[in-house]
């Protein structure tokens, strides 16, 4: 069971990692916090940047004419050249690689296959795709398109007072909604459907479409191995934990 243990108020667009997270504050300074939730504020850069990401202890931030490899903690600054047009983006980091890719066209290809009304809530993963589809959870071959497993959570939804309206996150078996609209986090078994957790994060006089929300983007909603993150429209982050 997860349970709430920090929150962090006036977040805006937190790059986080299973190693912690790190944003840019009001005053443009770097502010980082590691998986123990120990806060470092780095002092404030005099060039405009953009946060790109973290990864392997440093924070890698972009110019308009070089990209920054910043070890915030021991203030070790690394400087590579780079010609930033508007159309050139960071896009991937593995290890000590950075991957810049442009604006392409998609080359013509041969559909394959096709299933027809399943959403846009979905994941894909090295056995299937995953697929939240009203109440339903779908697992579906991504060789052939073919339905594998078919799960409905619309009792335990209704019981519980659920608004399926959510980001969506699969995770080992599990299924994370973070409500939109109510600001309910839940967790779900994949296979049974069952719902294991679920905690409203502002109370139902707070929250709807006047009100706070969970902003429906990717970017906002985060799970790792024993963690959960959740950023809401205040721009405070919700930090869970498994007990």
């Amino acid at each position: 069971m997860m349970q709430l243990v920090r929150q962090f108020h006036q977040v805006p667009e937190p790059l986080i990692t299973a190693a912690g997270f790190v944003y840019k504050n009001s005053d443009n300074a770097i502010v980082r916090i590691d998986n123990n939730l120990s806060v470092t504020e780095s002092a404030p850069d005099a060039e405009p940047f953009v946060l790109a990401a973290m990864v392997n202890g440093e924070v890698i931030i972009r110019t308009r004419d070089k990209i920054i490899a910043w070890d915030t903690d021991n203030n070790v600054r690394k400087e590579y050249p780079f010609n930033y047009t508007g159309s050139l983006q960071i896009k991937l980091l593995y290890d000590d690689n950075m991957i810049i890719r442009n604006k392409t066209d998609a080359g013509n290809g041969q559909l394959n296959w096709q299933v027809k009304d399943a959403g846009m809530r979905f994941q894909t993963t090295d056995q299937a795709i995953l697929c939240f589809v009203n109440t339903e959870i779908w697992q579906i071959n991504a060789a052939d398109g073919t339905h594998l497993h078919c799960v409905n959570l619309s009792s335990y939804i209704k019981s519980a007072g659920i608004d399926p309206y959510a980001n969506v996150i699969f995770r080992n078996n599990r299924m994370y909604l973070a409500g939109i609209l109510d600001n309910i986090i839940s967790e779900w078994n994949i296979k049974t459907g069952e719902l294991l957790w679920h905690y409203r994060i502002h109370d139902t006089s707070k929250v709807g479409g006047r009100g706070i929300m969970i902003p429906a983007t990717k970017d906002v909603f985060y799970v790792f191995d024993n963690r959960l993150y959740v950023l809401d429209s205040e721009q405070t982050l919700h930090v869970f934990e498994r007990g």
